[in-house]
């Protein structure tokens, strides 16, 4: 039989960042995320207690430096799973748009970017962009990639252009 210990020790940092956030979005109540995901309630608080802890370091010590070699790795490895190019092209733009925007307004764009912070987990930004200006009219940080993302950064947009 394997000891508590032994399998508290075994859950990754990811699995955790993720019951943390679930717990935090508070779309279900603790003791039944925590049943779920066979883990106590204390155990729990006490990651969440942690992770708000870096979180609060990791903005006080707001600072610039440069990534580790070892961290570079560490990162790189962690990237298995993410989509590295589009599964489809939908359009080739020099197809569809050969006349330039000539205009704000005229042809807007959306992206996702991935970002990882160390400590936390993978975290994207959703963005729509203006062609012509080349400004970001909007833009959401997401935990996921989600149609609903793309969906409610576009109804930011559109209410900020009106």
């Amino acid at each position: 039989m394997v000891s508590a210990a032994r399998r508290i020790g075994s859950i990754k940092r990811k699995k955790k960042t993720r019951i943390v956030f679930e717990g935090l979005r508070g779309e279900e109540n603790i003791a039944a995320l925590c049943h779920r995901e066979g883990v106590s309630e204390s155990l729990y608080y006490s990651w969440s207690k942690d992770f708000m802890e870096a979180g609060k370091k990791r903005l006080a010590s707001d600072t610039v430096r440069q990534a580790t070699s070892n961290e570079v790795k560490a990162l790189r490895s962690e990237a298995h799973d993410l989509i590295t190019r589009p599964a489809f092209e939908v359009i080739k733009a020099a197809d569809e748009f050969c006349d330039r925007t000539t205009a704000p307004n005229q042809l807007w764009q959306s992206d996702f970017t991935y970002l990882k912070v160390i400590g936390w987990d993978w975290f994207y930004l959703s963005i729509i962009l203006d062609d012509y200006s080349r400004y970001i009219i909007a833009w959401k940080l997401c935990t996921n990639m989600k149609v609903e993302d793309v969906t409610d950064t576009l109804k930011l947009a559109l209410q900020a252009s009106d």
